[in-house]
């Protein structure tokens, strides 16, 4: 029995993975037309995050949603429900009744993507698909808008579910990564963004630095995960940088968070990559033409928070947000041999850094 269950478990990871591949990706642009076409069926709009519109959020999470090691997502969205959107209270269910609304009170239902996965990852993708538009008939007719908090911009996989959510019920799909336009062209649907819904006040502060950055060790963070590109790219910046006055440590998933946040706070450059990574672009070529090359990473933000010298390359979200290479971040060059060259040649690193800093901090208040 023992056997069989575990041959039952191989076989229905197998086809989970088979048919978010074929069916998701192959099969995208018609998937994203349905979408569209529900959503003019449903007679639905788009109803973005405004402050102080609605007085109370129902936040739909998972049962396991806290254990990560990481910040808590799910805590972070409703710190950003009641710092940034003015929401007085925020319900977190994992089951969605009637009978917790209350007449005369405004509603708005947050789907946080750890209570969606029992959807989108489940080994019985048709079955779910089916019940999760069964729950969201059940919210349309209370007539409660959702906001659908994307930890990814393109991933196919879960975009089909938060869609079709938004398609039936009306709302928006929050985005940080990417800009309203990525998203949409993708195939989320009504994008909204970017907000900053990671980005509380506490996680904020959590980063900030007590060492200006003069007083802090010559120490680059280099990220040491993602893709192939990424890894090879970080490995030989971090050989032409292992000569220099700088201390180079790469970081990776096995830090736990708290040492990490201390890592990142006391170092002066923060160095990472926006590549869109491979994994995001797998599908064929109808599907990989809808990915944007580049998306912006957390790693981004946590530099900026900290007070550290960003060095990365562009994104459409930090030009739509006023981050200026050269401002405010260090361009990644080309070449990773040629950053040695680019810091020990280049100066005024410290106001730089201070630069970007006050704009994040001033991005995070506005979004």
């Amino acid at each position: 029995m023992k056997y069989l269950k575990h041959y039952r478990l191989a076989v229905a990871n197998w086809y989970r993975g088979a048919f978010n591949k074929i069916v998701y990706r192959t099969f995208w642009p018609f998937t994203v037309a349905v979408l569209r076409v529900l959503s003019l069926a449903s007679r639905v709009s788009r109803v973005e995050p405004v402050r102080q519109r609605y007085d109370t959020a129902i936040s739909l999470v998972a049962d396991d949603s806290g254990k990560t090691n990481g910040p808590n997502l799910s805590e972070e969205v409703k710190n950003w429900l009641t710092n940034r959107q003015g929401i007085k209270e925020v319900l977190e269910l994992n089951f969605l009744g009637e009978q917790i609304l209350t007449p005369g009170k405004r509603y708005a239902v947050v789907v946080n993507a750890s209570w969606l996965w029992q959807y989108s990852r489940s080994p019985t993708p048709l079955r779910s698909a089916k019940n999760l538009f069964l729950l969201s008939k059940k919210i349309a007719r209370m007539g409660l808008p959702v906001w659908a908090i994307l930890p990814d911009t393109f991933v196919a996989e879960d975009t089909a579910y938060f869609s079709m959510m938004v398609a039936v019920c009306g709302g928006c799909s929050v985005v940080l990564q990417s800009t309203p336009e990525e998203s949409d062209r993708f195939g989320n649907l009504f994008s909204s963004g970017p907000h900053f819904w990671t980005w509380s006040p506490s996680r904020v502060e959590s980063f900030r630095s007590p060492e200006k950055w003069e007083d802090r060790n010559p120490k680059i963070l280099v990220a040491a995960t993602g893709d192939s590109k990424r890894r090879a790219y970080m490995e030989a910046a971090g050989l032409s940088l292992r000569s220099s006055t700088l201390k180079v440590v790469f970081t990776d998933y096995s830090l736990l968070w708290s040492h990490y946040v201390s890592e990142v706070k006391s170092s002066r450059f923060v160095i990472t990559a926006n590549w869109t990574q491979e994994w995001y672009r797998q599908g064929p070529a109808r599907y990989q033409r809808r990915v944007s090359a580049t998306t912006t990473t957390g790693r981004i933000w946590e530099g900026f928070a900290a007070g550290c010298v960003v060095i990365s390359n562009s994104t459409e979200v930090l030009a739509r947000l006023g981050f200026q290479p050269g401002v405010h971040f260090v361009e990644l060059p080309e070449h990773p041999e040629a950053l040695r060259t680019l810091l020990e040649e280049s100066g005024g690193f410290g106001e730089l850094a201070r630069a970007g800093h006050a704009h994040f901090l001033r991005a995070v208040a506005r979004h």
